[in-house]
Formats: C-alpha cells, structure tokens, sequence
C-alpha cells in the first residue's frame, strides 16, 4: 500500500498471505513490473500482469468475482474502474467501512497507521480489508530455490532511497564487525540491482542482520533467522515469530514510530540500537 504506481517491493511481499485465501480460485495480479520475480506462480497466481502505461488497458473489459485493491493511487483505482466485479475490497472501500470516510491518500495512511497502533500487523489489516480473520498465514515467495549455507552473517545494510531513516548508522555496522571477532564468517548486502540475486543472497546466510526493509520480509518468507532493526517503524506491524528478534530504542522515544523520511531528531531512534545488543540477538538465533 503506497503513493505512485512505482509500489515499495516489500509492501508487494507482504501482501501475498492473502494468496491463501484464493487458493482454489483463479487469480488475477497487477503490479509493478519490478515485483514480478518476488511473486509466485501457479497455483497461487494464474494471470500475472505487470503495470505500465502501455498495458493499462490490458484489464479492461474483464470480469471478476472480486476486486481487492490495496494502492492508495487514484490511478490505479480508475483503472480498475473499468473491469466488471461483483465485490469491491481494499481502498478506497475499506477507508469507508473501517474508518468511516473516504479521505485522499494522506488521511488514508494515517488511518493506517492508527489501526496499527490499536495492534494489529499487517497481514491482520489486510485480512481485515477482504472481511476474512488472519490466522498466522505466512508470506508466499517466488522463484526459490534450495541453496547451502555459505555464511553465519548477513549484512543487510542498504535502505531505499525513498525512506534513508530507517538505516543503522555506518559506524555501528563497522563496529558490529569488529565484535564479531572472527567467530562467524560474513557478508555485507550484494545484488543491490538483480532481485533474484537478492533473495539467494539472503537464502545463503544462516542469519540476516537488517534494517526494515525489503531483505527482512524476503528473511522472513524464506524463514530465516533474522535480527531486525527499527526505528521510524512500528516492528508491531511484523507478526512475531520465534525465528525474528526486533531491536529499537528502549525506552522507546516520545516520537517513536513517525513514519517520516525524513528526521528533525538525528535519527536518534536509529542509534540508540547498541551495537552489542545486536551481537547478543546473533548468539541467540545461532545458538538454537
């Protein structure tokens, strides 16, 4: 769920448990063409249809059981508008069912975040939005396959460009390193351009230390053990499982979680993550 038809790509992940909800139903995907390799193939999704503005009328005409939207984008919703349905769900209906009203993009969000903050994640609002009750169902990940594991850490240092406030300082990185003294071999985030590259990467290490970002949710589907880094984010957001330790400021700040890209505080959230709290989370999910 975002502004633009250029979608986050871990937003794109973390709607896929809604995959298991159509299951033994045809399924229909639009997205944007660079999250087509995240997305599996049959039988979870039948049609998969890359959005640009060369196929936007690729949709048109057709008819659907059900339209479920989850971008914020008006653009996308017109062109939506010119299929046939006989249910509508996502935004903007669930801004009127759930939140009373139908708002622009920004009252949305922010309706977002205060469902949030009443402790739901995100698979539970999703469900939430197609009427459904969520019960644990995981992220479903396309194009994996079954790797070695060639190192104990991995470095997932990088954030998009669009959100620099969710990144763990450098220097914290470089004295990460240095704790680790030589006991577990490791290495720092490559394929920044190739995502199937990507997602081997993170399938190869036996452990990912990262920001929150795309590389957590792929840690997360692959079922990795992962140390996740937040600040300007809710980690409440992220169902809880045994193989995930989130780490933020404590005592959380007063401004904690903004949801802001950019920060009047220093990014201070960020760097009250102690580095030796994130070495004491990577002996604990290697040691089980």
């Amino acid at each position: 769920m975002d502004q633009g038809v250029t979608c986050s790509l871990g937003d794109v992940l973390r709607t896929t448990p809604l995959l298991h909800l159509f299951k033994n139903d045809h399924v229909t995907w639009l997205t944007d063409e660079r999250a087509a390799d995240l997305l599996p193939g049959k039988p979870w999704i039948d049609e998969l249809i890359t959005y640009r503005s060369d196929n936007a009328t690729q949709l048109a005409g057709q008819e659907f059981d059900m339209v479920i939207n989850l971008e914020c984008d008006s653009r996308l919703t017109d062109l939506l508008s010119s299929v046939s349905y006989d249910a509508w769900r996502g935004l903007p209906l669930w801004a009127v069912n759930v939140l009373g009203r139908r708002d622009p993009v920004e009252d949305i969000k922010e309706g977002l975040i205060s469902t949030i903050q009443k402790g739901k994640t995100w698979p539970e609002i999703l469900y939430q939005m197609v009427g459904a009750q969520y019960n644990g169902e995981p992220m479903i990940l396309g194009g994996v396959k079954e790797v070695e594991i060639t190192h104990d850490i991995g470095l997932n240092y990088k954030v998009g460009a669009k959100w620099p406030t969710k990144a763990w300082p450098e220097d914290y990185w470089q004295e990460l390193i240095q704790g680790l003294g030589g006991r577990y071999t490791f290495e720092f985030q490559k394929h920044l351009s190739d995502l199937p590259g990507y997602i081997e990467w993170i399938n190869h290490c036996r452990v990912l230390v990262t920001n929150d970002s795309l590389g957590m949710h792929i840690a997360q589907a692959l079922g990795k053990k992962t140390v996740a880094l937040f600040g300007p984010t809710s980690f409440e957001t992220v169902p809880q499982t045994e193989t995930i330790i989130f780490l933020h400021s404590k005592p959380l700040l007063m401004c904690q979680p903004c949801y802001r890209c950019e920060c009047n505080q220093s990014s201070q959230c960020m760097r009250n993550i102690r580095v030796s709290d994130v070495l004491e989370a990577i002996e604990t999910l290697i040691s089980t």
